[in-house]
């Protein structure tokens, strides 16, 4: 199986949210619902602040536990990318898929009764083009490239959540750290 994965580079960002409304208005996504957020982080007190904005979004882990834990095996992994995605007719909303992501990226729609998440726009790739979040950011701070690249670059760091050990998912969305910033 291939595995592709994203790059953000904390540097670029400039929290337009291009990536966010592309995203909305291509899977036709409802009021309170998103499959990727930027966040805005703070660190410090005047005269020394440190502002830096960080990417939510699915990591389309190696070892997904959405995967692992769907009773259904509506959530799977692409084989040709590897990006995670929820196959609708075999869903049954029980949500254990988003009890089971340890970065909130698996939510249940409400309105459909059926788990939702980013798929990486998998009909977007079969057709040879970008994820929309990609394709649509304005400084290029989001890419979208095989892990094996992901994997040569110097000063990335896996986006995990502190009480998640990178081992545990293997998720791929890497950053590229804020000049300045501690990892």
């Amino acid at each position: 199986m291939s595995q592709k994965g994203f790059r953000y580079d904390m540097n670029k960002c400039l929290e337009c949210r291009a990536c966010v409304v592309s995203c909305k208005d291509k899977n036709d996504l409802p009021v309170g619902v998103n499959f990727n957020e930027i966040q805005e982080r703070e660190r410090g007190k005047f005269p020394e602040v440190f502002v830096w904005f960080t990417l939510k979004m699915c990591r389309h882990c190696s070892n997904p536990a959405c995967v692992e834990k769907c009773p259904t095996g509506a959530m799977t992994k692409d084989e040709e990318t590897g990006m995670v995605y929820v196959k609708e007719d075999v869903c049954i909303g029980c949500g254990m898929c988003a009890k089971a992501c340890p970065y909130g990226a698996v939510q249940i729609r409400e309105d459909k009764k059926k788990a939702a998440k980013c798929n990486g726009c998998l009909e977007l790739q079969k057709n040879g083009e970008l994820p929309v979040c990609v394709a649509s950011c304005t400084s290029r701070c989001l890419t979208y490239v095989d892990l094996d690249e992901l994997k040569k670059e110097n000063g990335l760091v896996r986006a995990v959540n502190d009480d998640v050990s990178p081992d545990a998912t293997q998720p791929n969305l890497y950053y590229k750290p804020k000049k300045g910033m501690k990892a």
